[in-house]
């Protein structure tokens, strides 16, 4: 979801009062107008998800397990991401689970590759002849790690140098699409991967 209409603020109030007490409390915690519009996105994401799923978008409770994954009790077996970045939301979903990472492109370096990639990734980048090329596949390995973070479930408990996502090991699948000009989003999954895979852009 591009959230640039929330900078309508009567939209912004309106999609707020209907988020449940949690996602507004994180959407007014944070301090920039840009930051709140990225919360808030990314809660109508999933209250569209819960919906369409037959649950109460306000009212059904979320909880959050040791690591911050989230989950809802009421449908243990619906998994779902959220990620967000720049003027995008994202929410990843399935029956299995899922880790999602939206990130602007242009922010790579030999120096953060050297500290978070593996030599296998940060010496496959340095073979990449043109910037621009180098900027997409930094921000392609970046988000697969990030998904495959939250698809697991532990966070930044795992070092992202401790794994590949250049050839992905057995049970883990990833997927990526350019659905925005300057920003890559990728989905981690376990298990067997889906014969379709949708991908769609929301609008507020």
């Amino acid at each position: 979801m591009d959230v640039t209409p929330l900078e309508d603020e009567r939209l912004f109030r309106a999609w707020l009062e209907r988020m449940p007490e949690s996602r507004r409390e994180k959407v007014e915690s944070m301090r920039f107008a840009e930051d709140r519009r990225l919360r808030l996105g990314a809660g109508i994401l999933l209250f569209r998800l819960m919906e369409s799923r037959g649950l109460d978008g306000k009212r059904t409770e979320i909880r959050e397990g040791e690591q911050g994954k989230p989950w809802i009790p009421r449908m243990p077996d619906l998994y779902f991401s959220l990620s967000h970045a720049g003027i995008w939301a994202m929410c990843a979903s399935g029956r299995a689970p899922v880790g999602c990472d939206v990130e602007q492109t242009g922010r790579g370096s030999e120096k953060i590759a050297d500290f978070c990639f593996t030599r296998e990734e940060a010496d496959s980048l340095r073979r990449i002849p043109g910037e621009a090329e180098r900027q997409r596949e930094f921000a392609r390995i970046w988000t697969r790690k990030e998904s495959y973070l939250k698809a697991v479930g532990k966070g930044l408990s795992l070092s992202m140098k401790s794994f590949s996502v250049l050839e992905p090991e057995a049970g883990v699948w990833y997927a990526e699409r350019e659905m925005a000009e300057g920003y890559a989003f990728s989905v981690c999954g376990l298990g067997e991967k889906p014969e379709e895979i949708l991908w769609r852009t929301e609008m507020p």
